[in-house]
């Protein structure tokens, strides 16, 4: 059972990594760089 939940919890973790840097790519494009990396380090520091 703990083992289920840590492999969920890890694909979990790859999908929310992978919007956060949608979401920094987008504020890249619109030129708000600086805070998409300020929010992404949040993230990854969390």
């Amino acid at each position: 059972m703990l083992c289920q939940f840590k492999k969920f919890r890890q694909r979990f973790h790859l999908i929310y990594y992978l919007i956060e840097w949608i979401i920094v790519f987008h504020m890249d494009v619109l030129g708000m760089q600086t805070v998409g990396e300020d929010h992404l380090v949040n993230v990854v520091f969390l």
